[in-house]
């Protein structure tokens, strides 16, 4: 075995893992070049035209997501739209207000989306990061605030909401709870396709792809991977996929697999992914 010296190691480190990312699809997590921008146009595109296209935005934080999904309408005349952005946060969630106060068709809530109702304790790394969490290391030393959350659920029976086409979630390693506060969503089949994002924080939170396989993947909805410009079904849980790179999946009811291009694939002998 050859014995690298601590700067050889490093270099062969960086490269090896460029490599990997690379094979992995793994690159920047911005919208417009993460397929982020390309869900939103499939969505736009492809629901019932004769309706409302309803989206939820969680963790909005200061809109970027939103404001692309609005650009994404524009550009497909598609002004029939419903969307409610939830930010915790009180000066990000004034902020947010402020943007888009004059448009037509978004509502922003000053609410955390979790898996139960009440009160929690929010860590505030910077008012307007976009990194504030509800789920923490115990070691972690920043300020917090208390703030008041509610299931997706409940907040979509008690706006008589019956069917969300495009749910998204990006609330730094809390998102499996959210998604679990969706679950009677998901199995009433009121959700066409649910966005979250994967990354380090939810180690935090001991949470896995693995739960969202196993409690949320259920009946006619699939987990995808996102893509720039197509989606990756994921048949089943991997090791492989617990690496807790930066990235965003999808669970899609069968009934908007369609709305989509689709890769197939799985993991061989060799844990690599075809």
């Amino acid at each position: 075995m050859i014995e690298l010296s601590g700067r050889m190691r490093r270099l062969v480190w960086r490269l090896g893992r460029k490599l990997y990312c690379a094979a992995r699809g793994e690159g920047a997590n911005s919208i417009q070049s993460n397929g982020e921008a390309y869900v939103q146009r499939c969505v736009v595109r492809c629901a019932n035209p004769n309706d409302k296209v309803v989206i939820f935005d969680v963790g909005a934080n200061l809109g970027e997501w939103t404001a692309s999904f609005i650009a994404e309408a524009n550009s497909q005349r598609r002004t029939m739209f419903r969307l409610w952005a939830f930010e915790p946060t009180p000066e990000t969630w004034m902020r947010l207000r402020e943007r888009f106060d004059s448009t037509i068709g978004v509502t922003v809530e000053n609410l955390a989306l979790s898996d139960s109702e009440g009160e929690a304790t929010l860590l505030v790394a910077a008012a307007t990061a976009g990194i504030n969490t509800l789920t923490f290391s115990d070691s972690a030393d920043m300020p917090t605030i208390v703030v008041t959350k509610i299931t997706a659920t409940r907040f979509a029976d008690q706006h008589g909401i019956g069917r969300i086409n495009l749910f998204k979630s990006d609330t730094e390693g809390h998102d499996l709870r959210v998604l679990l506060g969706a679950l009677p969503l998901l199995k009433q089949e009121r959700i066409d396709v649910l966005q979250f994002e994967y990354n380090h924080r939810w180690i935090d939170g001991h949470a896995f792809l693995k739960d969202v396989f196993k409690h949320c993947a259920i009946g006619p909805y699939h987990l995808y991977r996102i893509r720039r410009a197509h989606i990756e079904r994921l048949e089943a849980w991997h090791p492989e996929l617990e690496r807790f790179f930066e990235t965003n999946y999808l669970l899609v009811h069968d009934r908007a697999r369609l709305w989509f291009d689709v890769v197939d694939g799985a993991f061989d002998r060799a844990n690599t992914y075809a």
